[in-house]
């Protein structure tokens, strides 16, 4: 059983804590390493390229998010310790401290992860084949479009590449894939959907929210 780091970002990390991200999809690093031989994955390929994954099932994923030290308080404070942006009194923190820094999620220690996930499966596919069950399960954001009387309402999906989501002129996706190509664009660029790109999916299960307490 091997330890992976998964760096996500606020929303992400908010998709997992409200359980609706039970997928994460990675880009594969080439050339991958095989016991005998060095191997690209194509169109052709059809051997057992999972007994060369470096994700296997039973592998633990360590989210490293937005974070903050504050040991620098009375160990008696409920804020002592480590606190963090999709956390509630990590809220507090942004709104009510003026000169307050988050911490980026690529530098987060190992010892401060809080959330830690199983890999139940693994598997190989071209970025661009998502479906909408998978863009869902990746935890894109449903948003409630009301009419103008707001009698009903019609279920779209959030567009990333804008900041503010809830701006009444953002603009929302009917499609669930489209919602996770934006997602994906803003993480990696533009150009990257465009790439069809193989990718490991990685499907998981909660194990902790709270701290390696398993």
């Amino acid at each position: 059983m091997k330890h992976h780091p998964l760096i996500l970002r606020t929303e992400q990390v908010q998709a997992i804590l409200d359980g609706r991200k039970t997928q994460d999809r990675k880009l594969i690093k080439y050339p991958l390493k095989c016991p005998t031989h060095h191997i690209s994955i194509g169109e052709s390929y059809s051997g057992p390229i999972l007994e060369w994954s470096p994700y296997q099932p039973g592998d633990l994923l360590y989210v490293k998010e937005t974070w903050q030290e504050t040991t620098w308080l009375h160990q008696m404070d409920e804020n002592y310790g480590y606190i963090y942006q999709a956390s509630e009194n990590g809220k507090d923190w942004e709104a009510n401290d003026e000169e307050f820094v988050w911490k980026s999620p690529a530098i987060m220690p190992k010892s401060a992860a809080r959330i830690w996930l199983e890999i139940t499966n693994v598997r190989t596919e071209r970025l661009q084949d998502i479906t909408e069950e998978d863009a869902i399960k990746e935890g894109v954001k449903a948003i409630k479009v009301f009419n103008i009387n707001k009698e009903s309402y019609e279920i779209r999906y959030r567009d990333y590449k804008r900041k503010d989501s809830h701006h009444p002129k953002s603009r929302y996706y009917n499609s669930p894939v489209a919602s996770f190509k934006s997602l994906w664009q803003s993480i990696h660029s533009p150009e990257s959907w465009q790439k069809n790109d193989w990718v490991w999916v990685r499907e998981f299960k909660v194990l902790s929210t709270t701290g390696k307490n398993f």
